[in-house]
């Protein structure tokens, strides 16, 4: 039921992304008879059909997986069965340490929809509750999904099947690359230009990560505890709100590049000054030229994501791939700066790691100086034919719905974030909060390598509308479970289509918009993007007084799913196709 579930998802995901379901019928396996004697074996040993000898059961429990291990590593060439492999054999391998049968937490159980008085005997359905003797109790059944009569709880194997169904019915139904690439990351890696902008996005944000969670531990430590630290948090965010928009207009009047040297030098001067008060023990001045710094950070977000085109000589192909490197990096720089902050803080003071960000910025400003005479300005033709389209009406036709879409999936994300202490009872309220934050930036690393192997002309307007859908339901799921276990998978979904998300309007806005318009673009996204994320921030408290700490989760699904309905009937079709691939440029060794 598990393999039929997941096959199903895999099928309507893949029919989002735009694969031909025809694609299937050319699937060709091997042993397939393997296959059909591991279901005979399972038929006898699920039904009345079995002989009764409870030996000879589990025995064939055991044989029956392992069977159909067989089965995915004879066919192991075919993309997905890899994952499939590893699904099945973490499940085989709990099932055999545990005598043939398969582990379950009564709580994933119950909330399943399967009551205990089953296990009354000890055994049901080959399956045994998790005790203090069950071995590998992690690799069991302790997932829940929402009750029902075809549900039953799912473990970290069945996960893997889930992802590796997935991408073999994907792989299948996609039609070649016209360009021949068999492996679409590499391809945008080739430029010069955009292996340089991928290195200065990288080393930028860890330094912004750095310094935020280093000033957030010294507002705590030494001027007024959490109020001083969620100042601190609340400057930064506004900056996200204001300069966005404002930087946005700039990179598009004085051009992309320009615009992220002269941020990254006042990021540089600013950051000297933050120290120099620091050393003072100056706290107000310290939070103005912080808030100032946060300010040239945040303006240069949309001359990040429109110079993009350009670095790859723009090749609205390699486009996915090139935006979820870019995430991935953005990402990683993030978890990286974040945590460097915490060990640099037990061995040395905020001053020295001020200082250094102040000078890695130095250098990337010199990197961008480097970066303007690798990219090439729009071609006369393209840029001709861009200013016979007003950014307005390009605006109506897809920016509104698109932007409005991005918008309520940030206000989903502040709901869910805020919501996280309460909904993770069953974790320390300490750590309640960063668990879970980290669980969704791994879901997101992970939805930004999805969205980068999405070829470009699978990248459309339904996707986004698919992916809310999966927030949703993730969301969904996490508001209707109080299991730990569940919350965290729940998480890491809802932050694996966000990841998507992020990168595939990333890839819409440059592909359609103008290029003289795609600075303001982003930026008024952003900037309604924080926004969205504030209003969620500031909703949680109230929905959490009027039903409890669990509200925020069925709210911000159902925001989700009525954006993702929205967007599945507005976002036009032809807006999104992708412009026939001209010869772009020779890369640049």
């Amino acid at each position: 039921m598990t393999l039929l579930l997941a096959t199903v998802i895999a099928v309507f995901l893949t029919w989002a992304l735009g694969g031909r379901l025809s694609g299937l019928a050319g699937l060709k396996f091997r042993a397939s008879a393997v296959i059909g004697v591991a279901l005979a074996i399972q038929l006898v040993i699920f039904t009345p059909l079995a002989p009764g000898n409870d030996e000879l059961v589990r025995l064939g429990h055991i044989v029956s997986y392992v069977l159909v291990l067989v089965f995915l590593v004879v066919n192991r060439r075919i993309a997905g069965m890899a994952l499939m492999a590893a699904g099945v054999g973490s499940n085989t391998l709990v099932i055999a340490v545990n005598g043939g049968l398969m582990p379950v937490g009564p709580e994933a159980a119950v909330a399943s929809g399967w009551p205990l008085r089953l296990w009354s005997d000890g055994v049901y359905n080959n399956t045994v509750l998790i005790d203090a003797h069950t071995r590998l109790a992690f690799l069991g059944d302790i997932f829940a999904l929402p009750a029902s009569p075809v549900t039953t709880a799912i473990s970290v194997g069945d996960v893997l099947l889930f992802a590796g169904a997935f991408v073999i019915v994907y792989r299948a139904c996609r039609p070649p690359d016209p360009a021949g690439e068999r492996h679409p990351l590499r391809a945008p890696l080739r430029h010069a230009s955009f292996r340089l902008f991928l290195t200065l996005q990288l080393l930028s944000t860890a330094a912004g990560w750095l310094v935020a969670a280093s000033m957030v531990g010294w507002a705590y430590g030494h001027v007024g505890g959490l109020v001083a630290s969620t100042t601190v948090l609340l400057l930064r965010g506004l900056a996200g709100i204001a300069a966005p928009w404002v930087g946005g207009r700039m990179a598009d009047h004085w051009g992309p590049a320009r615009l992220l040297l002269l941020t990254q030098l006042a990021q540089a001067a600013l950051l000297t000054a933050t120290a120099v008060a620091l050393l003072l023990d100056s706290a107000v001045p310290a939070y103005a030229l912080f808030t100032l710094g946060s300010l040239a950070g945040a303006s240069s977000d949309a001359a990040a994501r429109s110079i993009v085109t350009a670095t790859i000589d723009r090749d609205d192909r390699q486009l996915p791939a090139a935006n979820g490197l870019v995430g991935t990096a953005r990402g990683l720089a993030m978890a990286g700066g974040a945590l460097g902050a915490g060990l640099l803080a037990i061995v040395s003071e905020v001053v020295p790691v001020v200082v250094g960000a102040a000078v890695v910025c130095g250098l990337t400003a010199i990197g961008y100086a480097h970066l303007r005479d690798l990219v090439t300005p729009a071609p006369a033709s393209a840029g001709d034919a861009a200013t016979t389209v007003p950014a307005s009406t390009w605006g109506i036709a897809l920016a509104i719905p698109l932007i409005s879409m991005f918008a309520v999936a940030c206000l989903a994300t502040g709901l869910v974030n805020a919501a996280l202490p309460q909904v993770l009872g069953n974790v320390d309220e300490g750590l309640a909060y960063g668990i879970g934050i980290g669980t969704i930036g791994v879901g997101l690393l992970l939805g930004q390598a999805l969205g980068a192997i999405i070829p470009a002309e699978h990248v459309r307007g339904r996707t986004i509308a698919v992916a809310l859908l999966g927030m949703a339901g993730a969301a969904a799921l996490a508001g209707d479970s109080a299991i730990a276990t569940t919350l965290l998978l729940a998480l890491l979904v809802i932050g694996l289509f966000d990841g998507v998300t992020e990168t595939v309007f990333d890839t819409l806005v440059q592909r359609a918009a103008p290029e003289h318009v795609q600075g303001r673009v982003f930026g008024v996204a952003h900037t309604v993007g924080s926004a969205g994320m504030l209003v969620g921030f500031a909703v949680a408290p109230l929905l959490h007084r009027l039903g409890g700490p669990t509200l925020a989760m069925p709210v911000a699904a159902v925001v989700l799913a009525a954006a993702a309905l929205v967007g599945a009937l507005l976002l036009p079709r032809p807006s999104t196709a992708p412009a026939p691939a001209s010869a772009p440029a020779p890369a640049t060794p």
